[in-house]
């Protein structure tokens, strides 16, 4: 879908760059795989002092979260998922969305945070 960039290979830019660069992964991601990615790019990019990894837990695809929020969203897609077939107009859909708190499902771990301010400014 994109010619342009079907060669494009990361470890190979990552190598190359002299840019500060933070990874930051959750240990229990089911989309970017700790084994495939977090391990395997530390292995293979260990000698580059720019590049550093952060790796949390129970977060999900969601590392910059606070656990509670990620909790709070899974619960909320478990619910939205089983809602769907009996939410079909507008106003019930519209209700269902009001009764949840997307402040708390996108709050952001503030020591998360910290360390990527932090690592940029090193």
């Amino acid at each position: 879908a994109n010619p342009d960039y079907v060669d494009f290979n990361g470890i190979h830019s990552l190598r190359k760059t002299a840019a500060k660069v933070l990874l930051v992964y959750s240990d229990n991601d089911a989309m970017v795989k700790k084994e495939i990615h977090f391990d395997e790019l530390q292995q293979l990019l260990s000698g580059k002092k720019n590049i550093s990894f952060l790796l949390v837990s129970g977060k999900s695809h969601n590392p910059t979260y606070t656990r509670e929020a990620v909790q709070y969203k899974d619960a909320f897609f478990a619910a939205f998922k089983k809602s769907m077939k009996t939410l079909t107009d507008p106003e019930s859909q519209k209700a269902f969305m009001d009764g949840y708190d997307w402040w708390a499902m996108t709050e952001q771990d503030g020591e998360v945070w910290e360390k990527i301010v932090n690592h940029l400014n090193s």
